[in-house]
């Protein structure tokens, strides 16, 4: 099946957030919008947009590096999940405000699943499979 936009935005942070928390945990300078979309081979622009909602969510901060403008980790990596990511790219509420209504409800149980779910790792397991695999 062709995924969605959606499901592509989501892999598209991911990995850029790969990237990011490599250098960071290397200790290496932030990496740049520009690095990133040239190894993702994305426009600069998508890249950019879709690491926005981290920025406002305070997942990433943005940080001047020579020659452009470079992301870093704000939370250590072994303190936030992949489903924090995918709520911040969709947009969710942080607050997870849903209304009494039944299909609320229902997408509430199964958001609360997927976050107790031992597939929903942190970032620094998502690091580590990078090393690993």
């Amino acid at each position: 099946p062709v995924p969605t936009k959606s499901a592509q935005r989501e892999a598209v942070a991911l990995r850029a957030l790969r990237l990011i928390l490599a250098a960071f945990v290397g200790g290496r300078k932030p990496e740049r919008s520009e690095t990133i979309a040239t190894r993702l081979q994305l426009p600069l622009r998508t890249v950019d947009d879709v690491l926005a909602p981290l920025v406002e969510r305070g997942i990433l901060a943005r940080a001047e590096v020579r020659g452009g403008l470079g992301y870093v980790p704000t939370v250590d990596p072994e303190h936030i999940r992949i489903q924090t990511i995918l709520d911040a790219v969709r947009g969710a509420p942080e607050d997870g405000a849903l209304t009494k209504d039944p299909v609320d409800v229902a997408l509430a149980r199964v958001h609360e699943a997927t976050v107790a779910s031992s597939q929903n790792v942190t970032l620094k397991d998502l690091i580590r499979e990078r090393e690993t695999g």
